[in-house]
Parts: structure tokens; C-alpha cells; sequence
């Protein structure tokens, strides 16, 4: 055993329960203390998902994952949807449309302010 490492006890669940819980709590949108009880207690999880969020394991699991699928060609990049996202953060931004003339001139996305994404 290395030196300096205390023994611990083991997990009374282990990582694949949270994460499944994590995983059902993200797909379903139910309020955290509604997660079954074979997941964990529900602080448990949600503990587990803000670690990892703060260190940026997910951001860092969703890059790789999304570099393997690129490459494997298993991923279209939707232009269209690229537009309807910006058109719609720029409208909960409150955008001025005159204020965006040079800035999205060169990418070729029409920002027409007269339709709603």
C-alpha cells in the first residue's frame, strides 16, 4: 500500500449507480429527491455530478467523445441548427440587430429579426 494513503472504507453504492442516476435525472428532467432509491440517496448523486462538473469531466468526456464520433464520420454538423442556436441566444441576449452588422458579416448566417427561432 502506498505511503500516505488511508485505508477507506468501500462505497455503499458504487459510481455506475450514481452515474445511472446522474444519467436518468438529466434524460427524464425529475426533481432530484424523486430519483429512485436503487440510485443512491439523491444528494449523493447530485454531489457527484457538481464534482464533476467543477473538475470538467463531462466537458472533457462530451470534446472526446464528440472528436471520436467526427472522426469516425458519425457526426453531421447542421449549419441550420448552428443558426437557430445563435439566433436564439442573441434573442435571450437581447441583441440589437444594428449593433451586429459587422460582427456577423463574414458567416454568412442571415440573422432576420422579423421571425422568432
Amino acid at each position: 500500500m502506498p505511503v500516505g494513503k488511508k485505508p477507506r472504507r468501500p462505497p455503499v453504492r458504487s459510481k455506475r449507480r450514481l452515474i445511472n442516476g446522474i444519467r436518468r435525472r438529466t434524460r427524464t428532467g425529475a426533481p432530484w429527491r424523486n430519483d429512485p432509491a436503487h440510485h443512491g440517496e439523491w444528494e449523493s448523486v447530485y454531489g457527484l455530478l457538481r464534482r464533476r462538473q467543477r473538475d470538467g469531466t463531462w466537458s472533457r468526456s462530451l470534446t472526446q467523445l464528440q472528436a471520436g464520433a467526427d472522426a469516425r464520420g458519425l457526426i453531421t454538423w447542421a449549419l441550420d441548427r448552428l443558426e437557430a442556436l445563435v439566433r436564439h441566444r442573441l434573442k435571450r441576449l437581447q441583441f440589437r440587430p444594428d449593433a451586429l452588422d459587422g460582427f456577423m458579416a463574414g458567416t454568412g448566417l442571415n440573422l432576420d429579426t422579423s421571425t422568432s427561432p
